[in-house]
């Protein structure tokens, strides 16, 4: 199966962006090849509702997890490189 047949399994509330770019849309109707989607315009400041074709959208690509130490896990960290030192 090629990235278009796997991206036309759309379904309401799905995530999407435009394969162009853009901010990322949630679906929220299918009507056979037209996708009606909503999404946040930053710029506006307002909810935005417009449809695309199927073939014009994909899956936006997975965000890579942030990494963040807690503050115990940042002292333990410490200690270990400390007692390497002596």
């Amino acid at each position: 199966m090629d990235e278009l047949e796997q991206d036309a399994a759309f379904k309401a509330g799905d995530v999407v962006v435009l394969r162009s770019g853009g901010p990322e849309m949630v679906i929220s109707k299918l009507d056979g090849d037209a996708v009606e989607l909503r999404w946040f315009d930053d710029g506006s400041r307002e909810f935005r509702n417009e449809s695309f074709r199927a073939h014009e959208l994909k899956k936006p690509e997975p965000k890579k997890q942030k990494v963040s130490f807690s503050k115990m896990q940042q002292e333990q960290a410490d200690k270990k490189r400390g007692s390497r030192a002596t």
